[in-house]
C-alpha cells in the first residue's frame, strides 16, 4: 500500500474511534440524570423509581437506577441513613448491590480507557511515520515482485519489460529494474532467448 495512502487511512481510523467513543461516552454521561438525594427521596415516595443499585462505603451509598419512565439517575446517600433498603422495598423498588471495591476497579478501566487508546494510537502512528526510507523502499519492491509474478502466473505466454512496464501501476515503475534482477537471482522468472521474462516452470 502506498505509504502516504495507508498514513491517511490511519488518521482516519484514529478520528472515526475517538469520535465514536466521545459520541458514545457522552450519550451514556447525557442519559444517566444526577439527582440530589432530597429529590431522590421525593421521586421515591411518588412511586416513580423502578429500581436501584446499591454501592456502599463508609462515605456513604452510591446509587444508581431507573424511574418507570426508563430515564436512568445516580445520587448519593449520606451513612446515616438508616433503613433505606427497607423503604426502597416497601415501595415496590428492584434492588440490587454492588462491592465497592469492585466498583471502584471498573470505574478506573472504563476510565483510563480513552487514555489507553489514544497511547495505543499515537505509538502505531509513530511508528508509522518513523519507519525508514531503507523499509518503505523494501515495502514498494516486494509490492512490485508480487505484481510482476501474478502478472506473468496469468500470461500463458512471455512478456516483455516495455510489456511488463505497461502493466503495473506508476508506484512500481521506479522499482522495475531492481525487482527484475533479483527475480531473476532468485530463479523465480526466467529470461527468454526472445529477450523477454516468464515464471519459471517446474520439471
Amino acid at each position: 500500500m502506498n505509504p502516504a495512502l495507508r498514513n491517511f487511512l490511519a488518521w482516519m481510523a484514529a478520528a472515526l474511534t475517538i469520535l465514536v467513543f466521545w459520541i458514545v461516552s457522552a450519550r451514556i454521561q447525557n442519559n444517566e440524570r444526577p439527582l440530589s438525594f432530597s429529590d431522590f427521596m421525593s421521586q421515591l415516595e411518588r412511586g416513580h423509581v423502578a429500581k436501584v443499585t446499591i454501592t456502599s462505603s463508609n462515605a456513604g451509598s452510591r446509587i444508581e437506577g431507573e424511574f418507570k419512565n426508563g430515564q436512568s439517575f445516580r445520587t448519593f446517600a449520606p451513612p446515616q441513613t438508616e433503613n433505606l433498603v427497607n423503604t426502597f422495598l416497601e415501595n415496590g423498588v428492584v434492588v440490587n448491590a454492588r462491592d465497592a471495591n469492585s466498583s471502584s476497579w471498573l470505574g478506573h478501566i472504563i476510565s483510563w480507557t480513552p487514555i489507553v487508546i489514544m497511547i495505543a494510537f499515537l505509538i502505531f502512528f509513530m511508528r508509522q511515520m518513523t519507519s525508514s526510507p531503507e523499509a518503505l523502499q523494501a515495502e514498494r519492491r516486494l509490492s512490485a515482485k508480487a505484481r510482476i509474478h501474478d502478472l506473468l502466473s496469468e500470461r500463458a505466454d512471455a512478456l516483455s519489460r516495455e510489456e511488463i512496464a505497461a502493466q503495473l501501476d506508476d508506484r512500481d515503475q521506479p522499482e522495475l529494474s531492481t525487482v527484475l534482477y533479483q527475480m531473476l537471482r532468485e530463479g523465480t522468472i526466467v529470461f527468454t532467448a526472445e529477450k523477454k521474462y516468464r515464471v519459471k516452470t517446474v520439471d
